[in-house]
């Protein structure tokens, strides 16, 4: 389904092919040091196999920051109400739903004003960049 986007958004079948290309590896992966490192495992089993791997561009240090914010993420959902518990004490209520979590958040206007504030600073961390035209004015 993503590959057939692909078509839609490109300028021309040219660069589609390309985007493609991409898409499936046709410009080289980006791998950290850890990973392509031929003295620690798993560099040793790629070298075995014949596998060598250049210095690219893009410097990637590290990815902890990416699992220390995927370990944030559950435990947020693990522990705290979702949108059926935090509706349940509201009428009508859709469906029978399961006891609070560990922890238990009220609906109140300073809440929604707390979370509206960390809805929109996540919103606009999102729009750096330059607005994309809308797709089916291509057409």
């Amino acid at each position: 389904m993503l590959v057939a986007w692909v078509f839609f958004r490109a300028s021309t079948f040219g660069a589609a092919l390309n985007l493609l290309s991409g898409m499936f590896g046709g410009h080289g992966w980006t791998m950290t040091t850890d990973v392509t490192n031929p003295a620690r495992f798993p560099g040793r089993l790629w070298a075995r196999w014949g596998v060598l791997f250049v210095p690219g561009s893009f410097k990637v240090e590290s990815y902890d920051w990416l699992f220390q914010l995927i370990a944030v993420a559950a435990l947020i959902a693990l522990f705290f109400p979702n949108s059926q518990q935090l509706l349940a004490d509201y009428k009508p209520a859709l469906e029978p739903v399961q006891g609070p979590r560990l922890f238990r958040l009220r609906l109140s206007w300073s809440g929604g004003l707390l979370l509206g504030a960390i809805f929109w600073g996540i919103i606009r961390s999102f729009y750096h960049a330059a607005p994309s035209p809308f797709l089916y004015f291509n057409f």
